[in-house]
């Protein structure tokens, strides 16, 4: 299948140039309308906001903010206000930005716990992880899951016991009416209820991925299944791959309004090169397409949902072992889009035109591309040498996507026109 290749830079704008910072991660929306990210320079840190014009603002600044330090993006809570976390003097500390631009650190923590996994709810909850202090257990403990309250209150909500509960917690999710699950590294996945009291629950070797469903349910994959915990914490197996007809290794699912799950898995013990499937909640798994290594190309990598209903994929590789290919899922239908040659990736996003935009590589240099729904591809913009996006495009109050690129010390922002 062929590949229609053009180059457009028209669509491609820089909005503000870094002389000395170097931005740290996506971009995200705020509720005013303008796009915040992070920055960091010889001097420090610095949130930054900037609006569809271009208008460039210094929103805060962090003292003696170590470099590297912006553990995740910004997360934006439904009152317009963001939440992230920084180091400042070797503290890590979670911070409150408002609407009106005001900072507020919630909480610090100790110069030997380091936050991760930070999850935002819709009642203004925070939670978050801080992995295993110190050497191997018996002798420490193995992490602890904490809330931050709306009002700033900090609460350790469990602190993990290396045998028997595991260690590392992770991949939290919570539910509508309170209930908090996670991952343990090689121990059992856990329940917080709403009342904070903990349980464990059953152990599946290596789960990647957590995600509330429609119903409520919790859904997750492993290296070799896909499971569900109902409401009740009844924890069942959907579907055990048996790595011969079927495949290993499920990524993370993607569920439709009629509750169906569907996902890839990246490889297929004989032959090798993945599988797409969705699988109905009473566990019944239909394999879609079971990938051949030839012109549809081998192991995918993730869906994309659009507006449309369609999911989009590609395959890490095509038949040339080398560029991938991009399938689309219509209607149960699977759909050979094009073969992506050089220059395309996985698609991020959406643009309000209806095409596809993501970030690839070509001649060793990092590409902004876009995918027609017919399969024609388009170079928008090509980075200069050594020069990458940083972090996921992201879509501006007017429509269009903005982005920020990083290189040595140096970093732009850019606005990529995608309105109909």
């Amino acid at each position: 299948m062929a590949t229609f290749c053009l180059r457009n830079e028209s669509q491609f704008t820089v909005l503000h140039s870094f002389a000395d910072g170097y931005p740290n991660a996506s971009l995200v929306l705020g509720g005013d309308g303008g796009l915040y990210g992070t920055v960091g320079t010889d001097a420090g840190c610095s949130l930054f906001r900037i609006t569809t014009n271009g208008a460039f603002s210094i929103v805060h600044s962090f003292a003696r903010c170590e470099d590297g330090v912006w553990s995740a993006d910004l997360l934006a809570a439904r009152d317009g206000s963001l939440y992230g976390t920084a180091v400042e003097r070797g503290t890590d500390s979670i911070y409150k930005i408002a609407t009106n631009g005001v900072v507020t650190v919630l909480h610090s923590f100790s110069r030997n716990e380091h936050p991760h996994g930070l999850l935002l709810c819709s009642d203004g909850n925070l939670f978050g992880t801080l992995p295993m202090i110190g050497p191997m257990p018996p002798t420490n403990g193995g992490g602890v899951v904490y809330r931050i309250a709306a009002d700033g209150a900090f609460t350790i909500l469990h602190s993990f016991i290396p045998r028997g509960e595991g260690i590392n917690p992770r991949h939290l999710v919570r539910t509508g009416d309170g209930r908090l699950y996670g991952a343990t590294e090689f121990g059992p996945m856990f329940k917080i209820s709403s009342d904070d009291s903990f349980r464990t629950l059953k152990v599946f070797f290596g789960p990647s991925s957590l995600m509330v469903g429609h119903n409520e349910k919790v859904y997750g994959t492993s290296r070799s299944t896909i499971f569900e915990i109902a409401t009740n914490d009844f924890v069942s197996v959907l579907q055990s791959f048996n790595g011969e007809t079927e495949a290993v290794g499920p990524g993370d699912l993607i569920q439709a309004s009629d509750g169906t799950l569907y996902g890839t898995s990246y490889s297929c013990a004989r032959d090798n090169a993945g599988s797409l499937f969705k699988i109905t909640s009473d566990g019944t798994l239909t394999l879609l397409h079971k990938f051949t290594g030839g012109e549809d190309g081998r192991n995918p990598t993730g869906l994309l949902p659009a507006r449309d209903g369609s999911l989009y994929g590609v395959t890490a590789s095509g038949i040339d072992r080398k560029s991938g290919t991009l399938f689309r899922l219509r209607g149960g239908k699977f759909i050979l889009v094009c073969a992506l040659g050089e220059g395309a990736g996985m698609p991020d996003i959406e643009g309000d035109d209806g095409n596809l935009y993501g970030t690839g590589d070509a001649a060793n240099r990092r590409t902004i591309f876009k995918i027609t729904p017919m399969g024609r591809l388009t170079i928008v913009h090509t980075l200069s040498k050594d020069e990458w996006l940083q972090g996921r495009l992201a879509r501006g109050s007017d429509g269009n996507l903005y982005g920020v690129t990083a290189g040595h010390s140096s970093g732009r922002i850019f606005r990529i026109g995608t309105r109909r």
